[in-house]
């Protein structure tokens, strides 16, 4: 299947630690080599600390600092054997594809670069503990952390570098063509030790982060409590170690076909109809990639445009940050049980996303063309032989998302009394915004530059939540004799779990707008939402109309879609867990306890979400598939039993 070589570092053959299936994507089985250079990690944390408390009067005074220090040695990679995706204009489904091999697109091998980064990193606070009288205490704390940027000690990490953006730490000049336009560059322009620099701006002194509590008891029986607090959210050196993807250790090719309608055919079903079947043909100059030639090594000639996949570190590049508060009130009540009502929030900021289509056009066209990209072009003052060199994706590491928590909590407890333990608990809450951390779009957002149009819930987002646990100890263990073996012992456990629905989102295929990496959603033409929904239809797919550059009568459908992120929601949740144990007391100090638990007892389902949208051909603009909107999956097991002996000594 074609040569796989690393053409980034001097065309090289992989090694054998490399070998391995590539990635296959696109397909509805998995099929691909998954170690992803993460085999090779060595790492040490060097960690040093002290902290001192101070008793006086009614202050109870806690300080204390830390210093940690950071040093990696790893092969990060993301696509070390390379990649081959397919899609359904070549053939009409991507298994069809795959079986004639005819790849929509591939990627050439990144290899297993190494980078050996290393960071600086502590903290110091202050916290007192101050009872201000018998009825209220209050919290008052200040602590700071320095988050080190790393340096790769062998100046292995490198990152795009944008004309006019960075020029603090030297970055931003571009490179200037002989025809005067400045390109962007590769920085550091320098490898090795020269190279071994921090990529972005470092922030000294951003995180003093202050924290308050109180509580009060007004009376015997209620308690109020309320707090608030800035808290650092520190990126992890994985989001940092990739910057080694990048020439001329790594820093993928990227080939991509482009296809539109040929002919439109009537072909006769099994049921005698006739349905309307449009072919796809390649775009004269487009890229032909198959099995035998995937990245255009014997047939594609000098002539060929090969794009490079890039990374992007904004040189502003900030670690995530988020203020928490929140307000109970407990109050005491009779038969041992305490109510709690309760708010909490949250915001945060400046959350880690990383965003692989930032290069991508940013208007849909009705075929791909490279010098659409808003950067087609780079420099590396590094490999000066190569001249001018094609970019393809870049992969942007954004830090400027936001997230958003809100929720009542309501909570009802009853401590054990005569063998009954039981709790009820509800939530009802909203969490949204922006960013990967939130379970979001991900690496292809519709628009990458257009934060607020993939604003929406979270994937983890549930409205309401209620669970109801309880413990019952039956009675009889008292009893003597052959009764205490028979009806004492036993106890009954259970877990109910009732809640709202997972958010979804209704997407179509980016092949239409030619937006190779992006994640297109339709239009909306009407409610989605269906008054009684069912496992058959769950939503209005009638809803949506495609939106689309391949239709040269309808230039009107050639834009992003309106529909928005998490739109719907999947099905609830309704689910019974339930256990009995028999407790067989042998001596004072050893006891065997059988078990018999079932999980989903009542073996109801929890299904999954629906299938989206799909069209017959390249001129159908609403959904038309005979199982679209159909729920085909279950999200959880149905009931599950196992039986157990437990023994206590």
């Amino acid at each position: 299947m074609g040569q796989f070589r690393v053409p980034s570092d001097g065309n090289r053959k992989l090694t054998p630690r490399e070998h391995g299936i590539p990635q296959f994507t696109g397909l509805p089985f998995q099929l691909q080599e998954l170690t992803n250079g993460n085999g090779y990690d060595r790492m040490n944390t060097y960690q040093f600390g002290d902290h001192l408390s101070y008793f006086k009067g009614k202050h109870n005074l806690k300080f204390g600092a830390e210093y940690y220090g950071l040093t990696i040695e790893r092969g990060a990679a993301n696509l070390e054997e390379g990649l081959l995706g397919f899609g359904a204009a070549q053939t009409g489904l991507p298994l069809a594809s795959f079986l004639l091999g005819r790849p929509a697109t591939t990627q050439t091998p990144e290899g297993l670069p190494l980078t050996f980064p290393k960071a600086q990193r502590g903290g110091a606070y202050i916290n007192d503990d101050w009872k201000v009288s018998s009825k209220l205490t209050v919290n008052l704390g200040l602590r700071y952390d320095y988050n080190g940027w790393p340096v790769d000690r062998k100046g292995l990490q490198r990152t795009l570098s944008i004309p006019g953006l960075g020029s603090q730490i030297g970055r931003g000049q571009g490179y200037k063509k002989p025809d005067g336009t400045i390109i962007p560059t590769i920085f550091p322009e320098s490898l090795g030790e020269p190279g071994a620099i921090k990529v972005a701006q470092q922030q000294r002194f951003r995180f003093f982060m202050p924290r308050v509590g109180i509580a009060y008891r007004p009376t015997e029986k209620w308690v109020i409590r309320t707090g608030a607090g800035w808290f650092d959210n520190i990126q992890h050196q994985n989001t940092f170690t990739i910057l080694n993807l990048m020439p001329p250790k790594a820093g993928s090719q990227v080939y991509q076909t482009s296809m539109r309608p040929a002919q439109t055919l009537n072909v006769t079903g099994a049921n005698g109809a006739n349905f309307p079947i449009t072919t796809q043909t390649y775009v004269p100059g487009s890229n032909v990639l198959t099995f035998d030639d995937p990245f255009l090594t014997r047939g594609g000639g000098s002539s060929t445009v090969r794009p490079i996949d890039l990374l992007y570190l904004p040189d502003t590049y900030k670690d995530g940050a988020v203020w928490k508060w929140s307000m109970d009130i407990q109050r005491e009540l009779p038969y041992t049980m305490a109510l709690s009502v309760g708010y909490a929030g949250s915001k945060g900021t400046n959350i880690g996303n990383s965003v692989i289509n930032w290069n991508d056009p940013l208007r849909p066209a009705t075929t791909f063309q490279q010098s659409n990209r808003p950067y087609p072009e780079f420099y590396d003052a590094a490999t000066p032989n190569l001249g001018v060199q094609a970019m393809g994706r870049i992969r942007y590491l954004d830090s400027y998302g936001e997230s958003f928590y809100h929720g009542l909590q309501v909570k009802l407890d009853k401590r054990s009394n005569k063998g009954l333990t039981f709790g009820i608990a509800y939530t009802y809450s909203k969490a949204h915004g922006d960013g990967e951390n939130g379970g979001q779009e991900g690496a292809s957002l519709q628009n990458p530059r257009d934060r607020k149009g993939s604003r929406g819930l979270f994937r983890f987002d549930q409205t309401h939540r209620l669970v109801g646990n309880w413990v019952y100890e039956l009675p009889g263990q008292n009893m003597r004799n052959a009764a205490k073996w028979v009806v004492g012992g036993w106890q009954l456990n259970g877990i109910l779990s009732l809640s709202s629905g997972f958010p979804l989102t209704i997407g179509q295929g980016a092949g239409d707008l030619s937006l190779p990496n992006g994640a297109v959603r339709p239009d909306v033409i009407g409610n989605p939402e269906l008054s009684d929904p069912t496992r058959k239809l769950w939503f209005n797919t009638q809803a949506y109309q495609r939106v689309t550059c391949q239709i040269p009568s309808r230039p009107d459908l050639c834009h992003l879609g309106s529909n928005g992120y998490n739109t719907l929601r999947g099905p609830s949740e309704r689910r019974m867990d339930f256990s009995m144990f028999k407790n067989f007391v042998i001596t004072e100090r050893v006891k065997i306890q059988f078990r018999w638990e079932a999980f989903n007892a009542t073996n109801t389902p929890w299904f999954g979400d629906p299938a989206g949208i799909s069209f017959s051909n390249a001129n159908q603009l609403t959904s038309n598939g005979s199982r679209d909107g159909e729920i085909r999956s279950i999200r959880n097991p149905m009931r599950r039993m196992q039986f157990g002996l437990k023994l206590f000594f």
